[in-house]
């Protein structure tokens, strides 16, 4: 199955551009189409809970800074958006053709966006976002948590720059879990294209489940030829090995599950899944 249509959650087009160019790259590969969708927030979310009480002038200037700074977000991330639809001679339309040719569209949401990609994000093939940031909470972020954990849908990471190919050399993490399983599955339209694909686990014992040579004669009823490579456990975290395996291959797509420890608020990220998030220099297909 090919994907044919993306949701490209975009807020700052500084963090969001490569996910819009990633999300292009797509589109030109399987001839499918990108709904770029500017999620212009909540000013609700830029005031601290115990002040919301302000006085109504200050709290309406607060407001119409908001509204101010995010139509100029807006109107950035549209014109780029077109630039880069120029460049790549892609179409800008919302209607389907019976050629498989590639195409995007623009559109613009109000709220916050775990909200709005937990409302939309289920009719689509593939979710694409913006890359995390340490220091801030980003709608690439915050629309990948809603992504994994509200949509059922995957989840595509674009790493800080777009990359020149996705899915030619592919490294799966490997842990044995269902939401690995999940993964692998979701990642099969990039693996029966792929000209390699290493299946990558770390024995660290903790869960049960298909081993790493099952998945590898799993995908090669796809035609998909696999090398798998087991690593001993050592002083790196899990994470850690992950993507320097997927360095080391010079992989074009890591491939593995998302799993979470906690849901002290809407949901925490475990620590493998976070580190591979904030780290990752390539493209990341998750799926819950």
């Amino acid at each position: 199955m090919a994907i044919k249509n993306m949701l490209v959650p975009v807020g700052d087009i500084v963090h969001d551009e490569s996910a819009i160019g990633t999300a292009l790259l797509l589109a030109e590969l399987f001839g499918g189409h990108a709904d770029c969708l500017f999620v212009s927030g909540d000013v609700s979310d830029m005031i601290p809970a115990g002040a919301m009480g302000l006085f109504e002038a200050i709290h309406g200037q607060m407001s119409r800074e908001f509204e101010e700074d995010r139509e100029r977000q807006c109107t950035l991330a549209r014109q780029r958006f077109v630039e880069m639809l120029s460049d790549r001679k892609i179409d800008n339309r919302e209607t389907t053709l019976p050629a498989e040719m590639p195409s995007a569209s623009w559109a613009t949401a109000s709220g916050a966006a775990s909200e709005v990609v937990a409302a939309r994000g289920g009719a689509y093939d593939l979710i694409v976002v913006g890359p995390a940031n340490a220091d801030q909470a980003t709608v690439g972020e915050m629309s990948a948590e809603a992504a994994l954990f509200r949509t059922g849908r995957p989840v595509l990471i674009a790493p800080p720059v777009v990359p020149q190919s996705v899915g030619e050399n592919v490294v799966i993490g490997w842990n044995r879990s269902a939401s690995a399983a999940r993964a692998v599955a979701a990642a099969l339209p990039f693996l029966v294209s792929s000209r390699s694909v290493t299946v990558v686990a770390v024995k660290t014992g903790a869960k049960q489940g298909p081993a790493p040579q099952d998945i590898a004669k799993y995908l090669s009823w796809h035609d998909v030829s696999t090398e798998v490579v087991e690593i001993e456990p050592d002083h790196r975290a899990v994470g850690e090995v992950l993507l320097e395996e997927a360095s080391g291959f010079e992989a074009d797509l890591l491939v593995m599950g998302a799993y979470s420890h906690s849901r002290l608020r809407e949901l925490i990220l475990g620590g493998v899944t976070r580190h591979v998030l904030q780290n990752a220099q390539v493209p990341l297909l998750m799926v819950h």
